[in-house]
């Protein structure tokens, strides 16, 4: 794996760990009124400040943002960051490496770790600092789309049905797969 993408691999563990101390028993979802999400003031010096950057009190659902539907947002604010889940519909296409057997809370699931040249393709929460990565919805269907590979790929990709998820119980962002463009093996030379 390259070493620009193996070394968020642990931090996003260890980032769901340490999300998950922090929140503790926070109640998570707000109500859908922006009334609740007023309230939070994510740090502005955020190393992320680009367009992609998605503001629950600046948005509601049904708006259209960085060309997707908002189609679900349940968010709340703690200790002046959002948790919760937003969901869009609309198709991205983004490159990174695929990991079809990768370790996540509940299991084994078919993952995609997106590279830095992608980053600014997909939502980001306003105050995530995590690197992006998600899985596939139904990694099944991942699998048979990427050819049943065992081994990690470097991949272009289309997804549809992205969902941002910040909450402190280990789970990762989701999408579901459109379509594979183009592959290259890792261990290629």
């Amino acid at each position: 794996m390259p070493s620009n993408v193996s070394r968020f691999k642990p931090a996003v563990v260890m980032g769901s760990f340490f999300c998950g101390l922090l929140v503790g028993t926070a109640v998570l979802y707000g109500s859908s009124a922006r009334g609740d999400r007023d309230r939070c003031t994510p740090p502005s010096s955020t190393p992320f400040q680009a367009a992609h950057l998605f503001d629950p009190s600046q948005q509601q659902v049904g708006d259209r943002f960085f060309g997707l539907s908002v189609t679900e947002m349940k968010v709340s604010c703690f200790n002046d960051k959002y948790v919760g889940t937003v969901n869009f519909q609309g198709e991205i296409e983004v490159s990174g490496v695929y990991e079809p057997q990768a370790e996540v809370a509940g299991g084994i699931g078919a993952c995609f770790y997106v590279v830095r040249q992608s980053e600014s393709k997909l939502p980001r929460l306003l105050g995530d600092e995590r690197n992006p990565w998600f899985c596939f919805r139904d990694p099944e269907q991942a699998r048979e789309k990427f050819g049943d590979r065992d081994r990690d790929f470097l991949a272009k990709i289309i997804i549809d049905n992205y969902q941002i998820v910040l909450e402190p119980k280990g789970v990762t962002n989701g999408a579901t797969l459109i379509g594979v463009i183009d592959t290259i093996p890792l261990d290629s030379p």
